[in-house]
């Protein structure tokens, strides 16, 4: 519940800002700079607990990382590195079975399609646009996260 309120305010909040022109990374002030990256470590906390550290991560890469380029090759090299220690986790204990493995398989070409479509958005997409569709993403991801909890 923590988490997705947290999610709907930063989402909001973000989107707001960046709607009415809110300052680029590189003009953040040193406090501001210091409370993103208090979101960095965070993350990697609340992954590693409850695999679900994403959101802090971005508001971290999205008030740090100035370039979209950047933010998007950052958190895919970050991603992948929590996603493989988790994975090799599972498969230590022995909690991947044939179901998730199903499962899995069928997704992959969502994800390749995911992948292909994304690619394309992220050289027709400006910056500014990006950030927004950023806090967007992040706001909606609360308000599924919040569905999850009740229903």
């Amino acid at each position: 519940w923590v988490l997705a309120f947290f999610m709907l305010v930063v989402g909001a909040h973000g989107w707001w800002r960046q709607t009415r022109g809110a300052a680029p990374p590189s003009k953040m002030t040193p406090r501001a700079r210091f409370l993103a990256a208090l979101a960095l470590p965070l993350g990697g906390v609340i992954h590693g607990a409850f695999a679900s550290g994403g959101p802090l991560v971005v508001i971290y890469a999205t008030r740090a990382l100035a370039e979209k380029g950047l933010f998007r090759v950052t958190l895919c090299l970050l991603w992948l590195t929590l996603n493989t220690v988790l994975i090799g986790q599972w498969i230590a204990e022995g909690s991947l079975d044939g179901h998730i493995v199903r499962v899995t398989g069928f997704c992959i070409p969502f994800t390749i399609a995911g992948m292909v479509l994304g690619n394309r958005a992220h050289y027709r997409i400006d910056e500014d646009r990006f950030r927004q569709l950023v806090y967007a993403v992040l706001f909606l991801s609360g308000v599924v996260l919040i569905c999850s909890l009740i229903g």
